[in-house]
């Protein structure tokens, strides 16, 4: 399913860290890998199509690094 994750936090540096390491995530273990990566105003949005497992994955990770994540689909 197709998924939008929004990621907000207050260190720039260490939201650039984990939108790689969620992105290089993404690409090894989905087979459309990220449909879209986009910097916004004090976020970052990342559109994939993931399953359930792989949502909380990002999720998880998102976390390790301090930072909000909203999902949409």
């Amino acid at each position: 399913m197709l998924k939008t994750f929004t990621l907000q936090g207050d260190n720039p540096a260490q939201m650039k860290e984990a939108v790689e390491k969620i992105t290089a995530y993404l690409r090894e273990n989905t087979p459309e890998g990220v449909v879209s990566k986009q910097l916004l105003p004090n976020s970052w949005s990342i559109q994939a199509y993931v399953t359930e497992a792989q949502t909380i994955e990002v999720e998880k990770m998102a976390q390790a690094h301090d930072l909000k994540i909203t999902i949409s689909r």
